[in-house]
């Protein structure tokens, strides 16, 4: 995540208050500042104290260690009124390690946020938002498989057919982590009724290309893309992701206005972050300032344009929802229909 914008006004005085007052945000409640600095840069309590209070200065090779470790960035130095934002990113590769690494930063973000306390998640989509994906065994491995065929052309992968054992389970298990630190956050999320065509369009072309290893596995991913469908409509319904527990509000909202990009702000104990859709999959990462609360003024916009169906508006949830399953339907019916 990028260190905030505002350094750039500091001098040099400051700088480092300012970052290690941006870095105590990125720890969970239960770690103090100077318990990390002291582990991470293998100083004594009393020395981090003294660079905590700006006695001692941190060295440059300490700063970067600490913004390594924390994904923080110190581009962010032009000025504001130029409207330059520095952006970080993971660059991705056409293998296995790479997805597996995209997947741990994601699950690294969801861990900071949450632990940053007071957040919540807003999401804006093209298609169905990321999370809900990864929840379901077999929708999760057709994605990875999709993500690295289609997008990353992935050499050995372009070879094969999507089967039980074409995606490494330990894949398929950091999405399940993924999943759970992600339902326990607040979120607000902006779908349109084009929200689903996507993930339908892609299980489509593949089973007519004959991509999937066999019909049964295709039958699979599209019961999981229904489940996934009859889960968003019963959280959307209760206002939580986990109802039992009453964890991660949810609101869900239907936009009649198209959706064209996939965008995710997350709002955490008054420190913004923007993670911005690109290369399908992939996410920019900010937290400038005036970028971020932009955004912030962007979701809110378009979310006072849309029509808020979770917990309230029951006749439109219904007819949104059966919309959806209608399309599954259809899928279902040129797919399996002479399975059963």
């Amino acid at each position: 995540m990028y260190l905030s914008h505002r350094m750039r006004k500091l001098d040099a005085h400051n700088i480092q208050e300012v970052f290690l007052e941006h870095l105590k945000t990125m720890l969970p409640s239960s770690t103090s500042l100077a318990a990390e600095l002291s582990d991470l840069l293998d100083i004594s309590m009393d020395s981090a104290y003294r660079r905590i209070r700006g006695e001692t200065p941190l060295s440059l090779a300490e700063t970067f260690k600490l913004a390594e470790a924390h994904n923080i960035s110190l581009a962010s130095m032009s000025s504001e009124a130029q409207g330059v934002v520095q952006f970080s990113y993971l660059k991705m590769a056409g293998s296995i390690e790479s997805m597996e690494q995209y997947l741990i930063r994601l699950l690294q973000n969801l861990k900071r946020i949450r632990a940053a306390g007071d957040a919540t998640i807003y999401y804006c989509g093209q298609d169905v938002p990321l999370f809900h994906n990864l929840k379901y065994n077999y929708l999760a491995r057709f994605k990875i498989f999709y993500w690295m065929r289609s997008i990353m052309n992935h050499g050995d992968i372009t070879a094969e057919k999507l089967g039980e054992e074409t995606i490494p389970q330990r894949l398929v298990d950091l999405c399940e982590e993924i999943f759970e630190e992600y339902q326990n956050i607040d979120s607000k999320e902006l779908w349109s009724t084009s929200s689903l065509h996507s993930t339908l369009r892609q299980l489509r072309y593949y089973w007519e290309s004959g991509l999937l290893e066999s019909d049964e596995f295709g039958k699979k991913v599209l019961e999981d893309v229904r489940s996934l469908l009859e889960n968003i409509e019963s959280m959307a319904t209760s206002g939580w992701k986990n109802s039992r527990e009453e964890k991660g509000k949810y609101d869900f909202y239907a936009s009649e206005i198209e959706l064209t990009t996939n965008c995710a702000l997350a709002e955490m104990g008054g420190v913004k972050a923007v993670f911005l859709g690109h290369h399908t999959f992939n996410m920019l990462e900010t937290m400038h300032e005036s970028y971020s609360e932009q955004t912030s003024i962007w979701f809110r916009n378009m979310m006072s344009k849309a029509t808020l169906i979770s917990s309230v508006g029951e006749k439109y949830r219904y007819q949104f929802f059966q919309d959806g399953k209608r399309k599954i339907d259809r899928l279902e019916k040129d797919m399996l229909g002479d399975l059963d």
